[in-house]
């Protein structure tokens, strides 16, 4: 072999050899420069041994190697995987096209503070949330904490920290739509201010459509009789669906909208019954006469209307799942749609019992125009339970349980909730939703504060086929989840006393 090829060849072997020396030194820097091939990759595979970083707090972590991937992840403590998925979800303003509709976070409230003070409320419960918190974008997580501060005179100073709130994605508001239309009942009959008419006054409803019933009963029982007043008691105590039906007629599509708009709720929609009524019959209300108890005088007569418009979800991908089943029990392979369905916002419903249960905490134009009795007996049946209602159909208390409409804090139990707690609530729970808008006040320890929460429970994927993990998922996340808070805000008010 001649010099010159030897030589040549030197060369290259001494080019090769410090390539590789220097890919050692830049992509090991735990290993020297100057350290042997075998030494350097095995001070890699150990380094985190020697030089264990610290996460948030000043707490170690520990590495493992990741599986199928050759690369090195830290695997935080449980209590640790909470703080950074709460932080994750409270910060996340992408919209991932790929992923399925309904589960990521999109446009954040501006007007709301960060959630520390929800992270701190629920690490408390870590070992229980972190895998509820994995699944934040399938189980469409979302939390409303409204701190409550008064001051010298008493006046309420709300702070609202939100977890997870998604505007962008559509979810059944079910049963919620109850408190509003409870409300503008009030407000209408306020606004009427005719003489001797008012919620208890005999509702006679008739029917010019197909999917209307008529209600014509006679019996001026007070808790017997069809009134407002009885339909309104039925919807908050244990969440009736006809009573429901007859405010949404006493009320109308266009006029709800209308309201709720002028109230600060522009994409508020409450557009169809509780009776599956197609979308033409959802678009026209019974008549309606209203009678005095006494004497039967007629005191206002309401014709049926039809609505000016067919009003839609406003969302604009209101799909769920992957196959459905209709009301016949037929299956279709495709998702739900919602398209002609209610639609409400977590933050709307939240800011709706702040302004009943604080109207002067919120803007006069948030709050609803209804007199000072109709308010009161509104917030006495939003925090009554049905045993303290008098009424003779819930008197059974194995099936109208103290808890029956209170999943924070209690998430549906049979125990009687004791004297010293009072929720003041609205809920909901259809098609796998399941949601609750409270406000919550212990007064032996000057607690109050607001909590609303909603979690989807649907593992199959199959909308309408009752199968949903109410029981074994969304109870007990709403009743830890109010107990978190509940407890955080006892240890604020110690706090607050020992200043």
């Amino acid at each position: 072999m001649s010099a010159r090829l030897l030589s040549l060849l030197h060369l290259i072997r001494a080019i090769l050899f410090g390539a590789l020396i220097f890919a050692i030194t830049v992509q090991i820097p735990e290993a020297s420069a100057n350290t042997d091939c075998k030494t350097a990759l095995k001070s890699k595979a150990h380094s985190h041994k020697r030089h264990p970083r610290k996460f948030r707090g000043g707490h170690s972590r520990k590495s493992v190697r990741g599986k199928g991937t050759g690369r090195l992840h830290h695997k935080p403590t449980r209590r640790q995987n909470t703080a950074v998925l709460l932080k994750r979800y409270s910060n996340t303003i992408t919209f991932q096209p790929n992923e399925p509709i309904g589960i990521q976070n999109k446009t954040p409230f501006s007007h709301l503070i960060h959630n520390e003070i929800i992270r701190e409320a629920m690490m408390a419960d870590s070992g229980f949330f972190t895998p509820y918190l994995r699944k934040t974008a399938e189980y469409h997580i979302q939390i409303l904490y409204s701190k409550i501060t008064r001051d010298e005179e008493g006046k309420a100073l709300i702070e609202t920290h939100t977890y997870g709130i998604d505007t962008a994605s559509y979810f059944f508001p079910a049963s919620m739509v109850k408190l509003p239309c409870s409300a503008l009942a009030l407000e209408k009959l306020n606004r009427l201010n005719l003489p001797n008419l008012d919620k208890e006054s005999v509702m006679h409803s008739g029917a010019e459509f197909r999917c209307q019933t008529p209600e014509k009963s006679r019996d001026t029982a007070l808790f017997r009789r069809p009134s407002l007043a009885n339909y309104i008691r039925r919807m908050m105590l244990v969440s009736d669906n006809v009573a429901y039906n007859r405010s949404y007629e006493f009320l109308g599509p266009d006029y709800i909208k209308e309201q709720l708009t002028l109230k600060g709720y522009p994409t508020a929609r409450i557009i169809q019954r509780f009776a599956g009524c197609d979308r033409e019959a959802n678009r026209r209300t019974n008549p309606a006469v209203f009678l005095n108890p006494v004497n039967w005088d007629t005191l206002y007569r309401q014709p049926g209307k039809r609505s000016a418009s067919e009003l839609r979800n406003p969302n604009s991908k209101p799909y769920l799942g992957h196959a459905h089943l209709d009301f016949s029990g037929k299956r279709y392979e495709m998702p739900y749609d919602f398209s002609h369905s209610n639609h409400l916002l977590m933050a709307d419903v939240h800011n709706m019992v702040i302004s009943l249960m604080l109207p002067e905490a919120v803007h006069p134009n948030q709050r609803f125009d209804m007199s000072t009795n109709d308010l009161a007996f509104l917030k006495k049946y939003m925090g009554m339970y049905p045993r303290e209602s008098g009424m003779p159909e819930y008197s059974n208390h194995k099936v109208y349980y103290d808890s029956y409409k209170k999943y924070l804090v209690f998430g549906r139990g049979q125990a009687v909730i004791p004297d010293s707690i009072r929720i003041y609530n609205i809920v909901g729970m259809a098609q796998g939703f399941l949601a609750d808008c409270a406000y919550i006040t212990e007064p032996a320890n000057n607690v109050e504060f607001f909590l609303s929460a909603l979690i989807y429970t649907n593992a199959d994927g199959v909308l309408n086929d009752g199968i949903y993990e109410y029981n074994t998922l969304g109870q007990p996340f709403l009743k830890r989840l109010g107990l978190a808070f509940l407890n955080y805000e006892r240890e604020r008010q110690k706090l607050e006393k020992s200043k």
